[in-house]
């Protein structure tokens, strides 16, 4: 097959097309239409003369062919950002977009902190959030569909990817004072309404756990708040008790919430950086995981 038939825009979009898992958001980071990426796909597949993709129901998903031509795709990227970087004097060190996955509220009131420190050195440097549960964190680091994802577990399934402990928080149970004192015992908590964050990983069994050595079945989950200021805004609204990080409830600072706790004993979490090992988007991306990395960047707390 003669390259010069072959439109090199569109290996391009199968490639994002492949990278993040859908047309739609492949025309999201590519500023194209569903209909123009869906159309470059077919255009590519008469080209080449084999089917790139199957559906199944509303998923997309590569053939075996097309995935070895993405991974193809993505090693001769790197070989022409390498000599574009070695030739060119216009590319700075810092420079380029860093796709972070991560939690809004430990974003909001940790990282984005850190990130202020990272730009004073890296002023070309910018930042992409996508905000998501543990589960859909982990999809789009295995998709590429960020750099790096700020989780509370660890990456699993893939020997690729490195995890690394870089934050710790206690987490409270928080109630409004009216309902303090429906909460302060086992059987208490079994009776009121509970607000989490997601179905799939609830953390409520946790804490109960830890102070009162059980595992309870009957819990009325009325809420699954997905973010800590949805939590917090309910539990103001008395619609029932949730867990926070300490230092949302700290920051919040409402004498009409208190922490309940029945025993001595703290529950921690822990925020973990996952990333692919060795594998860099650009530039800005490589510094800052330089710098994540890098012992002053200590996000544990003490």
């Amino acid at each position: 097959m003669i390259l010069n038939n072959i439109d090199l825009n569109k290996l391009k979009v199968f490639h994002a097309v492949v990278k993040y898992g859908s047309f739609r958001s492949a025309g999201e980071e590519l500023g194209l239409t569903r209909s123009a990426i869906s159309q470059s796909i077919s255009i590519l597949e008469s080209q080449v003369g084999v089917k790139l993709f199957q559906r199944k129901g509303r998923r997309l998903y590569p053939t075996e062919k097309a995935k070895q031509l993405a991974k193809d795709i993505e090693v001769s990227q790197q070989i022409i950002a390498n000599s574009l970087s070695k030739i060119s004097n216009e590319i700075e060190e810092g420079e380029g977009v860093v796709k972070l996955g991560c939690y809004y509220e430990f974003a909001k009131n940790i990282l984005s902190h850190k990130i202020k420190d990272f730009s004073k050195g890296n002023p070309n440097s910018q930042f992409k959030f996508l905000f998501a549960s543990p589960t859909r964190l982990q999809n789009y680091l295995e998709n590429n569909r960020v750099d790096l994802t700020f989780s509370i577990y660890p990456h699993e399934g893939s020997s690729d990817i490195i995890s690394k402990k870089i934050y710790q928080q206690e987490l409270v149970l928080v109630a409004a004072q009216k309902m303090k004192a429906k909460v302060m015992n086992f059987s208490g908590l079994e009776s009121v309404p509970i607000i989490d964050y997601y179905m799939s990983h609830k953390i409520m069994p946790k804490w109960i756990y830890r102070h009162y050595k059980k595992k309870p079945r009957n819990l009325n989950y009325r809420f699954y708040a997905a973010s800590a200021e949805m939590v917090l805004k309910l539990i103001e609204l008395e619609q029932g008790v949730g867990i926070l990080p300490k230092y949302v409830f700290d920051e919040h600072g409402s004498s009409s919430l208190k922490i309940i706790r029945p025993t001595s004993k703290k529950i921690i979490d822990y925020i973990w950086l996952n990333q692919y090992k060795n594998q860099f988007s650009n530039s800005a991306h490589k510094e800052f995981f330089k710098f994540v990395n890098d012992s002053s960047f200590n996000l544990t707390q003490t």
